[in-house]
């Protein structure tokens, strides 16, 4: 590893190693305008591999100011290091310095540790470690995307290097998100119960249709609190074991 400036025509700005979801532009222009006035940056992270290529990990809006106020070069630390490197790295930046992350760029973060099929399989814990978020934002992000369709193995490796299976805290935190959706379901119904009423004008033709209407809203509803019972009974009983599960892996 070494500092040392090199051309911005150089670096890789690859999106699949951008840990936040866009560029903030005003934060960008900010910073070259700094630039222009010719305030020093703490240098950019690069993964330099054998074939030369910088791939731009840490300081992707001082890379973008240092072009808008028509800089050719940039210092960097360089690291030894691939793509792959430099994904891992990024994920992690950001959480004490620079400009505040947003709760969906720590999703995006958590979410790039997730879709690797090594990583992945990393316990919740440890992707947070990396993350730079809890434990327990890993584990809802992660319920969201088995929710979405997305597989995990069941079992996850800790940080201690050992095996556990968490098909039973997987089910657990699934159906507490399932749980939180029908609930979001339900109040989604009620307001457009509301709505049908509210711009009705109520033509005594139309109010047959409009009762039949809000009788099936209100049959749905019925549906979907009966299976919220069933769902958090069962919820419980998981949730228990989810909470002796993790107080396994964690002795």
């Amino acid at each position: 590893m070494h500092t040392a400036l090199i051309p911005i025509d150089a670096i890789i700005v690859d999106t699949e190693i951008q840990p936040r979801v866009k560029l903030d532009d005003a934060c960008a222009e900010e910073y070259a305008e700094r630039v222009r006035n010719n305030v020093h940056f703490p240098p950019v992270t690069v993964f330099t591999d054998d074939d030369g290529k910088y791939w731009l990990a840490d300081g992707f809006h001082r890379v973008r100011a240092h072009e808008l106020a028509g800089r050719r070069s940039i210092r960097a630390i360089i690291k030894n290091g691939a793509k792959r490197d430099a994904i891992f790295f990024s994920v992690g930046c950001n959480a004490a310095h620079g400009l505040r992350r947003t709760n969906m760029d720590k999703r995006r973060a958590v979410n790039m540790l997730l879709i690797d099929k090594e990583w992945g399989n990393w316990s919740n814990n440890r992707i947070a470690e990396a993350c730079g978020v809890s434990h327990t934002f890993v584990s809802l992000v992660r319920a969201e995307m088995t929710i979405n369709g997305f597989k995990f193995d069941v079992r996850r490796e800790t940080a201690n290097g050992n095996i556990m299976d968490t098909s039973q805290i997987g089910k657990a935190l699934e159906l507490k998100s399932k749980f939180r959706f029908v609930g979001e379901q339900i109040e989604e119904q009620s307001l457009e119960i509301d709505k049908v009423v509210d711009r009705s004008p109520f033509d005594p033709d139309e109010v047959d249709e409009l009762d039949e209407k809000i009788a099936r809203v209100r049959e749905e509803l019925k549906s979907m609190r009966q299976a919220m019972r069933s769902k958090q009974t069962e919820l419980s009983t998981l949730e228990a074991q989810r909470q002796r599960l993790t107080s396994i892996a964690l002795q």
